[in-house]
């Protein structure tokens, strides 16, 4: 069993190389097919070794890049949710990788651009910020994403003090 995991680890490996670059030349329906077939691998060997999935949630989120690439954006955000589910499970609730997938979602509520997406975007931020705020050390670029969000997020609703510091504090990170 180990070895045909670790056989299979090799495939997946060279399959997600060869998705970005396929992704890179703007074939991103081939990409998300390699992607695909890499997340049928993941999940069927998390079966019988939970670590992997971890990797799962790792290529949902690339396949949510490819989705919200192609202009996607709600199955892209449909995916960073199940991969958001998946990093909390397996690496807890305050997890820098938790806030980076949660910016990620609240960056496409924000694109999606109704004021209930951006309300939910907000949410998305300011958990990712909470988060990012007690591991500052780690996790500089995904604060200074967060904070780029809500200035966007304050500035559409038009709270131009707020949106102000935001971008600022964002511009000095």
């Amino acid at each position: 069993r180990c070895m045909v995991g670790n056989t299979a680890r090799r495939g997946t490996g060279r399959n997600a190389r060869l998705r970005e670059t396929r992704h890179r030349q703007g074939r991103d329906d081939e990409a998300l097919d390699g992607l695909s077939l890499v997340l049928g691998i993941y999940t069927h060997l998390s079966k019988a070794e939970p670590a992997v999935e971890f990797e799962c949630a790792q290529t949902l989120v690339q396949m949510a890049a490819v989705a919200k690439h192609t202009g996607n954006t709600e199955h892209a955000k449909s995916l960073c949710s199940a991969a958001l589910r998946t990093y909390r499970n397996v690496l807890g609730d305050s997890h820098p990788m938790v806030a980076h997938v949660l910016n990620k979602i609240g960056g496409l509520c924000y694109e999606m651009g109704s004021d209930a997406d951006i309300a939910e975007a907000k949410q998305h931020v300011e958990d990712a910020l909470a988060i990012t705020e007690d591991c500052l050390a780690e996790t500089d670029l995904t604060t200074a994403e967060s904070v780029l969000i809500l200035g966007k997020i304050n500035l559409r609703q038009r709270h131009l003090a707020l949106a102000e510091k935001y971008l600022r504090l964002a511009l000095h990170m």
